[in-house]
C-alpha cells in the first residue's frame, strides 16, 4: 500500500476482520483485508442446497432495534440495518417437556410470569424473582449501550464515576445472576417441568453456565434490541463489506495467509500461499488464537501457560466451556409459517442410542423459513436442528483415513468415509430427505 496514511492489513473478512476496517478507515487509515474465501463474513454466511437457503449463524443478533436506541448505534455505523426490517418474536424459546407440556419463554415479563404461573403456582417465589430479574436486565440495556459505546481507556474521570454511578443499582443483581448457575437456579422449583424448562431456555442444555446469560438474551429480545434482521448473515455480511468499501477500504478475496511477517518483535507485514510479501504499519489478524499464534506466528509467542490452557481445552472434560454440536438443514414440504420459530424437544432412549456422538437428549428446533425471507419455496419449510455431540468422536473418526494435520487448519478437506457414513446416519434415520 503507497499512501500518506497509516497503513494496516487485516487477516480475515469475517464480522470481526470487516468491523475492524471500517473503524480503522473511520479514523483515518488506509486498510487491506485478505480473505481466503470468495464471500465475505466468514462463519456469517449461507449457503444454497437445491431450492433451499441455508442460514447459519443469526438466531437473533443483538444491537438490533429502532434507531432511537444507542444499543444500535455500532451495527448502523456499520452500516448492517439501514432500510432493513427486523423480526423481533413474542417468544424467546418454547420448551415440549418430557411428559408433553410446552414451556413458552416469553421476552414480556409480565406473560411469563402469568404463564409460569398457570403451570405451578406453588413456584411463585422463584417465579417472581426471575421475571423481575428478567425486568431489571430490561432497564440495564441503556447503561450497557453507555459501556460499550465508549472504550474504558477514552473515558475521563468524570464519565467513569459516571458510569459507576449507573451500574451500581444492578450490582446486587448481578453477583445473584453472575453468581448461581441456571441449573442450581432451576433446581429451586418444585415443579418437575419448571425445573427441566429453565435449563433450555438457551435451547440446549449448558449446565456450566450462570444465570445471567439466560437472563440478558431473553431482556435483549424483550426489549426489542437483540432481533433477527430477515436479511440473514450473508445479507449483512455483504452489507458491512459495501460500507467497508465506500470508506476506501479494499478486499482481497481467495488469499490464504500463511505467515506473519515480524521485525524485532514487531509484526510488519504477511505472505500467502504463493509466497508473496506484503507490507503495513500494523497487522491484524482476526484468526482464532491458536491458528495466529501457533502457525502464522510460528509458535514464537506461546507461553507454558498458553499451551496448559489450549490442552486443557481440547483434552479435559473440565475444561470445556461449550460442547460441540451436530447442526443439521432440513427442507421439509409443509408449510410451518404458523408454528413456533423456536422450540427445544426431547429425544428418547432409542433415538439417543442411535444418533452416533450425542451427548444429551435434547434437540433445538428453529424453523429458519420464518426468520428469514426466501429460504424455502414456497409452501415448504426449512428446518434447523442442532443437538450436542461428542466433538471428539467426529474428530476420530475423520482421522481413520485423513491425515492428521489437515484436521488442525483452514482449509477445506475431504470427510473419512466413517465420518459420510455417521453424518449420513444421523440425517436418515428420524427425518425426511429433502
Amino acid at each position: 500500500m503507497t499512501t500518506d496514511k497509516k497503513t494496516a492489513i487485516i487477516i480475515g473478512a469475517g464480522i470481526s476482520g470487516l468491523a475492524t476496517g471500517c473503524y480503522l478507515q473511520m479514523n483515518g487509515y488506509q486498510t487491506r483485508i485478505f480473505e481466503m474465501h470468495d464471500l465475505p463474513g466468514g462463519c456469517c454466511t449461507t449457503w444454497d442446497i437445491k431450492d433451499y437457503r441455508c442460514d447459519y449463524c443469526i438466531g437473533w443478533m443483538a444491537g438490533c432495534g429502532d434507531e432511537s436506541e444507542k444499543f444500535t448505534q455500532i451495527w448502523r455505523e456499520l452500516g448492517a440495518l439501514q432500510n432493513q426490517k427486523i423480526q423481533h418474536f413474542d417468544l424467546f424459546n418454547s420448551v415440549v417437556c418430557d411428559e408433553g407440556t410446552r414451556v413458552n419463554f416469553y421476552v414480556d415479563p409480565d406473560r411469563l410470569q402469568q404463564h409460569l404461573l398457570a403451570i405451578s403456582p406453588i413456584d411463585e417465589k422463584p417465579i417472581a424473582e426471575f421475571c423481575a430479574a428478567l425486568k431489571k436486565f430490561m432497564k440495564f440495556v441503556d447503561v450497557y449501550a453507555y459501556m460499550v459505546l465508549k472504550p474504558d481507556g477514552l473515558l475521563s474521570l468524570l464519565e467513569k464515576i459516571q458510569q459507576t454511578w449507573k451500574l451500581l443499582p444492578f450490582i446486587k443483581l448481578f453477583m445473584r445472576t453472575g453468581g448461581t448457575k441456571m441449573a442450581d437456579f432451576a433446581d429451586e422449583f418444585q415443579s418437575p417441568v419448571i425445573r427441566q424448562a429453565m435449563k433450555y431456555i438457551l435451547y440446549l442444555s449448558h449446565d456450566t453456565l450462570p444465570m445471567l446469560p439466560f437472563i440478558t438474551n431473553i431482556a435483549f429480545s424483550g426489549r426489542k434490541v437483540a432481533g433477527c434482521p430477515e436479511i440473514g448473515s450473508l445479507g449483512i455480511s455483504e452489507l458491512i463489506a459495501q460500507r467497508y468499501q465506500e470508506l476506501g477500504g479494499e478486499i482481497v478475496y481467495e488469499q490464504k495467509i500463511s505467515k506473519i511477517l515480524v521485525t524485532d518483535n514487531q509484526a510488519v507485514g504477511i505472505s500467502n500461499s504463493n509466497n508473496e510479501f506484503f507490507h503495513a504499519d500494523h497487522i491484524v489478524s482476526t484468526m482464532d488464537g491458536y491458528q495466529t499464534l501457533k502457525h502464522l506466528l510460528d509458535d514464537r509467542y506461546t507461553s507454558p501457560v498458553f499451551e496448559a490452557l489450549y490442552e486443557k481445552a481440547v483434552n479435559d472434560p473440565e475444561g470445556i466451556v461449550f460442547e460441540g454440536i451436530m447442526s443439521m438443514f432440513i427442507g421439509v414440504d409443509i408449510d410451518l409459517s404458523d408454528e413456533i420459530h423456536c422450540t427445544t424437544y426431547f429425544f428418547n432412549d432409542e433415538e439417543v442410542a442411535a444418533l452416533p456422538g450425542i451427548i444429551d437428549n435434547s434437540f433445538s428446533i428453529q424453523v429458519r423459513s420464518n426468520m428469514f425471507k426466501g429460504l424455502a419455496p414456497k409452501g415448504k419449510s426449512l428446518v434447523f436442528m442442532t443437538c450436542l455431540c461428542d466433538y471428539k468422536f467426529w474428530e476420530n473418526l475423520d482421522r481413520i483415513d485423513n491425515d492428521p494435520k489437515s484436521l488442525k487448519t483452514h482449509v477445506a478437506r475431504k470427510r473419512s468415509r466413517a465420518y459420510k457414513d455417521a453424518k449420513k446416519k444421523s440425517r436418515g434415520d428420524f427425518y425426511p430427505t429433502v
